[in-house]
């Protein structure tokens, strides 16, 4: 019998200089599914992500694709395999234009790419690399700035060069790093929307890593919650938000207990685009300044990473 798990992490675990990082940690995820992954600053979850790329080796512990395990590939192997990402902090070529962008992803999709000729400049796109650029320009409506700088877009925008350059991979799995970081609430729920529609068309499967709780709600349907690198809640989303356990690791035991008591159903809200934030803020300000990697904590590049990133735990 085939798996219907896209994406199958179990018994991770990863030690820092003898802190650990993440504990025992499994998940799944389905094939078209949207799940989502929180938990307050320092609970793990940028590490966890860094495992399931490839760009750390957890110390124990498995990550399946499609079946096939490949804890051991490299990280342009499992994108070959159809894992693709998006970055906390955008990632993007400055000097291209969008459509240039996405044709740099096309071609290293398809290892097609003669990069002395495109060193040369005698590189040039052929008919299936500009049709597959321009359906996924169109399918993000990012055709209007198809021959625009990178460097000249919004933010926004530039999100969306980020999703469509993940698309140009054909991924099976889309793993979202904080993908609504730094934009505003109507940047947020059109971000949202463009997602949503696009993954109905193409039927992969999400993984989302948010801060901003009101988007997880809105968006996934299943909820993994890490604090101090152990996997503390999962479930269905609402069900998981509304939990003493979730409420307890934001907010503390007091909120905890009290809000148990109100009507259970009802997801923990937020007054910003931040969610919850932590140690017992309910907003956005309490959270801890960010360093220029765009990750938590601030402690540098983990032992073992590639440069650049992140210092989350």
């Amino acid at each position: 019998m085939i798996s219907p798990d896209v994406l199958a992490v179990s018994g991770i675990k990863k030690t820092f200089s003898g802190i650990v990082a993440l504990d025992d940690v499994s998940l799944t995820v389905e094939t078209g599914e949207r799940v989502g992954l929180i938990g307050p600053n320092g609970a793990g979850k940028t590490t966890l992500f860094n495992c399931l790329l490839g760009i750390l080796r957890p110390d124990a512990g498995q990550v399946e694709l499609n079946g096939v395990d490949v804890t051991g590939h490299r990280v342009h192997k499992r994108a070959q395999a159809g894992m693709g990402r998006t970055f906390q902090r955008i990632e993007l070529f400055s000097d291209t234009t969008v459509r240039e962008h996405l044709l740099i992803a096309e071609r290293v999709r398809n290892n097609s790419g003669a990069f002395w000729k495109d060193l040369l400049g005698r590189g040039r796109p052929n008919a299936a690399e500009i049709s597959a650029c321009d359906a996924v320009l169109e399918m993000l409506g990012l055709g209007e700035v198809a021959e625009v700088p990178i460097e000249s877009l919004s933010l926004g925008q530039g999100r969306l060069v980020e999703v469509g350059r993940a698309l140009m991979t054909d991924p099976q799995i889309l793993l979202l790093d904080e993908p609504s970081s730094g934009l505003d609430r109507s940047e947020t729920n059109a971000l949202a929307a463009t997602l949503g529609a696009i993954q109905s068309e193409r039927g992969f499967a999400i993984l989302l890593v948010e801060h901003d709780v009101e988007l997880v709600a809105e968006f996934t349907t299943r909820l993994y919650v890490l604090d101090f690198g152990q996997l503390i809640a999962h479930g269905p989303t609402t069900e998981t938000l509304a939990s003493p356990a979730v409420r307890n690791a934001y907010l503390g035991a007091g909120a905890a207990v009290a809000g148990a008591a109100d009507d259970a159903a009802d997801p923990p809200k937020a007054d910003t685009k931040r969610g919850l934030g932590v140690a017992g803020a309910a907003d956005g300000a309490a959270d801890p300044p960010r360093t220029d990697t765009g990750r938590e904590l601030g402690a540098g590049d983990p032992p073992g990473a590639e440069p650049g990133t992140g210092g989350e735990l």
